[in-house]
């Protein structure tokens, strides 16, 4: 996430911002923390929901593999 994002500002970013070094960190770092503190964190929360609806969805075709010849 991070190498994208720091692409994308340096292209971005006007050149004669003062001290754009810094500006460039500080960006970089809010929007990594951002993404991280979004869908990173989470995660285990996200797993919890998702897996029985997937498990749900997939009891179907499983069931009906295994009754195939």
């Amino acid at each position: 996430m991070h190498y994208p994002t720091l692409h994308l500002l340096d292209a971005t970013l006007p050149e004669d911002l003062p001290a754009y070094d810094l500006w460039l960190l500080a960006l970089t770092l809010t929007v990594c923390f951002v993404f991280a503190a979004v869908f990173e964190r989470p995660l285990g929360t996200i797993r919890a929901r998702v897996l029985p609806l997937w498990k749900a969805l997939c009891w179907p075709i499983s069931a009906a593999r295994s009754t195939a010849p």
